[in-house]
């Protein structure tokens, strides 16, 4: 089963604080408006374990720790569309995480007519798609393109921006599928 890397909002916020600096538990908790303890110790367990993060600790008392980036250098294109866009950076860190918005990206590597989107994404209502489609325009990681002719045809695709940042969500989620599938293969075991 595919598991979407950016289905919780809170991933993105972690990954956007830590491109800045190194950052404690208690930072990122003071940074983060609305994320839990819980929800942080999780997410960050999990980056590490994906080999996204990693956890540096001094080896004196009292004992601190920090969280880090393995390689800013792979986020930078999502960063760059959080931090650069002039948007605020929750408005997009939901729109990347919200239902339709990663599908419609992977189908828009190939230029599409909102007819064909639609095809492919059976469930998802003429108002949510052109919402999305909107929302991505609006942020610069969609093209519009009209064709004239009868009748006049509306094509969309990726723009390089979106390209990147698409690329580097699905090296993420890799990265999960490849985990979740070595713990379903010791769970498997243990049983």
């Amino acid at each position: 089963m595919e598991k979407d890397f950016l289905v919780c909002k809170w991933t993105l916020s972690i990954l956007s604080e830590l491109y800045i600096s190194p950052k404690r538990p208690s930072q990122l908790l003071k940074s983060i408006k609305g994320i839990s303890e819980r929800i942080l110790y999780d997410r960050l367990k999990k980056l590490t374990e994906y080999g996204i993060v990693e956890k540096i600790s001094n080896s004196k008392y009292p004992m601190i720790s920090y969280y880090k980036l393995k390689n800013p250098e792979e986020l930078k294109p999502i960063i760059e569309v959080l931090n650069k866009s002039g948007i605020d950076k929750n408005e997009i860190i939901s729109l990347l995480t919200c239902k339709w918005t990663v599908s419609i990206m992977k189908l828009l590597k190939d230029s599409r007519t909102p007819k064909s989107l639609k095809a492919n994404l059976l469930e998802i209502s003429d108002k949510v798609l052109y919402q999305r489609l909107n929302s991505l325009l609006d942020k610069g990681l969609v093209n519009r393109t009209v064709i004239n002719g009868k009748p006049v045809e509306v094509v969309y695709s990726l723009s390089n921006n979106g390209k990147k940042v698409l690329d580097y969500l699905e090296r993420l989620n890799k990265a999960l599928i490849q985990t979740s599938n070595i713990e379903n293969t010791l769970s498997i075991n243990l049983k």
